[in-house]
């Protein structure tokens, strides 16, 4: 394969491992220390971080992150192409674009899951096992814990949705869940795109 001999051709550089490097740009490139293209690994051992820039899709992303993998910040649409385990925590908060958590649902999280500051509409492709907490936080437009995981080791928060409490009970009362559903403050008249408010504006650029 032909060199790539320019590093700022290949974009930001998010993950540097004896697996190789990537590099994103509008889409996640693998190369070695050359600088040659490699093929995407399987497996990485430590964090995958591509949280603000420009991709739009998980294409490129390793099936197994042995770390936190972070994807928030992006136009993302949905999860699919997910890694299948995280042994971190997966943070995919403040995608504004984000109305589905389809493409999650055979993830394993090590850690916690974090999908707060959202458009998703319902929790249908939750991962199943969820060995920290799991945040669908400030999500107004949901009103339902259908598809939420069962195997949760810590909490589930779904503070500032329009969850309701009576919502909760029979959730827990339907699927026998030990674990404990934590919801703090938001009226039913204040239903609206706080989601939006908070992350209209990058932390930084992208670019």
């Amino acid at each position: 394969m032909k060199s790539l001999t320019s590093e700022a051709k290949l974009g930001k550089l998010i993950y540097a491992g004896k697996e190789g490097r990537c590099y994103a740009s509008d889409k996640l490139t693998w190369v070695d220390a050359n600088l040659n293209p490699i093929e995407t690994p399987e497996k990485i051992k430590g964090d995958f971080k591509c949280s603000c820039t420009k991709i739009t899709s998980f294409e490129g992303v390793p099936r197994y992150v042995g770390g936190t993998f972070s994807c928030s910040w992006l136009d993302i649409t949905s999860l699919d192409g997910a890694p299948l385990y995280v042994g971190g925590n997966f943070n995919c908060s403040c995608n504004v674009q984000l109305t589905t958590l389809r493409g999650a649902e055979q993830l394993t999280v090590g850690g916690d899951f974090i999908c707060s500051y959202t458009n998703i509409t319902s929790l249908e492709g939750a991962p199943h096992c969820v060995r920290g907490d799991f945040d669908c936080s400030y999500n107004e437009q949901l009103t339902s814990l259908e598809g939420a995981p069962l195997n949760i080791k810590e909490y589930l928060d779904c503070s500032e949705t329009c969850i309701t409490d009576e919502e909760i009970e029979r959730f827990k009362k339907a699927n026998n869940i030990k674990y404990e559903i934590f919801k703090a403050g938001i009226t039913k008249n204040d239903c609206r795109s706080a989601s939006q408010r908070h992350c209209h504006n990058r932390p930084f650029s992208h670019s």
